[in-house]
């Protein structure tokens, strides 16, 4: 089905009392489970990943809750996903490994993966035991991630993987790599292009850390003759960048859901500091506009990612749909971290849990860069918008 099928107006954003009542449910286990001891330890990082609480989301059912009953999910739908994100993200729940498991690994096999691979992968994810991660960049190839250069070349009954990865988040924790290889380097640059489960502790496999100024781990991957067996391969041999196209769209609402419930945390937090600024007569109310003009960019992104979640669940998401959830959430993200160290001047700017804000301004500063530049630039969004949304040529 094609977007421009769907009318804009039929699109209903108003929850159903079921889907309400579902964010309640994660609003109460939100406010129980993450306790101020839980963000004293993460600093208010909703990438940090802690193991009890990632078993405690299982416990609940809510890890693969968008998949059907039959692969240990709930069989909830794109937008309940994106209430989920929301409410995680204003109580600063540490959802670390969640995307890259849930999303990346588990919401792959379920779209072009064997019923013996969903048999093997999905129960475990959705129990909490098996952590994925998502290994495409390489040094060679950012932006243009489709110029990988990482081999696997088919010998036997496995396949002889050799290449570099970058930048790749949590594979120091998973379980299992899904890794966008070559198979048919004479195929073309978005052709010949192939889908692995490598597993996290293959012989041949070594995983380096990457220490980012925002704060958060990514590492090298290095893949020095590993062999994965045949059935590994997910999907569609030479058929993995199409494949993933499916992926990325749901991984750029969600995450967008996610980030922007954060920001409409610290935005809160931030202007009951600033206003009691105002109410001390340290400076004028007229300096909050920029603040109010940050409110009403937050009140409208989560809209955007209703709209995507429900184009999805009706078979017209598009990556030009996503790809706005992805510019405004990293961009909003920049702009309240400038806009609030503006107002807090050099106080905003003093890292760790004794500083104002507990230091989340800080670090939210340093992380927008992060957010803008991972699951694909700004610049190649705009790309996306400007020639499948909008269909302007290439050049």
């Amino acid at each position: 089905m094609n977007t421009a099928t769907i009318p804009v107006g039929e699109m209903d954003v108003v929850l159903t009392p079921e889907q309400e009542a579902f964010r309640q449910e994660v609003r109460a286990f939100a406010a129980e489970a993450v306790t101020p001891e839980l963000l004293q330890r993460t600093n208010g990082a909703i990438e940090a990943y802690v193991p009890e609480f990632h078993r405690a989301v299982a416990a609940r059912g809510w890890i693969g809750v968008q998949w059907p009953r039959e692969f240990g999910g709930r069989g909830a739908t794109p937008l309940e996903m994106a209430v989920f994100f929301e409410e995680m993200g204003r109580a600063l729940a540490p959802l670390g490994r969640y995307v890259g498991s849930t999303v990346f690994v588990g919401g792959s096999i379920i779209s072009y993966g064997r019923q013996d691979q969903r048999a093997e992968f999905l129960s475990r994810i959705a129990a909490g035991k098996l952590l994925g991660s998502f290994a495409l960049t390489e040094p060679e190839a950012g932006s243009d991630a489709a110029a990988i250069r990482t081999s696997a070349v088919r010998d036997g009954d496995h396949w002889v993987v050799r290449g570099e990865k970058v930048f790749i988040s949590g594979a120091e924790l998973a379980d299992c790599i899904l890794t966008v290889v070559r198979t048919d380097p004479e195929a073309g640059k978005y052709r010949g292009i192939s889908l692995l489960l490598v597993p996290g502790d293959a012989p041949g496999l070594s995983v380096r850390p990457l220490h980012t100024v925002a704060g958060l781990r990514v590492n090298v991957v290095v893949y020095d003759e590993v062999r994965v067996p045949v059935d590994r391969l997910l999907g569609v041999e030479g058929n993995g960048w199409e494949h993933l196209q499916t992926t990325f769209g749901l991984e750029r609402s969600l995450s967008s859901a996610q980030l922007v419930g954060s920001l409409f945390r610290l935005y809160n937090d931030l202007h009951t500091v600033v206003l009691a600024e105002v109410r001390a007569g340290r400076f004028p109310v007229a300096r909050l506009d920029d603040l109010y003009d940050c409110r009403a960019e937050l009140e409208a992104a989560p809209l955007l990612s209703y709209r995507a979640c429900w184009l999805d669940q009706n078979g017209a998401l598009t990556l030009d749909e996503a790809a706005v959830c992805k510019l405004t959430r990293s961009e909003l993200a920049l702009r309240l971290a400038t806009v609030g160290l503006d107002l807090l001047g050099e106080a905003g700017l003093i890292a760790g849990p004794a500083a104002v804000l507990g230091g989340r301004l800080e670090a939210l500063y340093r992380r927008a860069q992060f957010y803008i530049t991972a699951g694909g630039t700004n610049d190649i969004q705009r790309g996306l918008l400007a020639q499948r949304g909008l269909g302007l040529p290439r050049r």
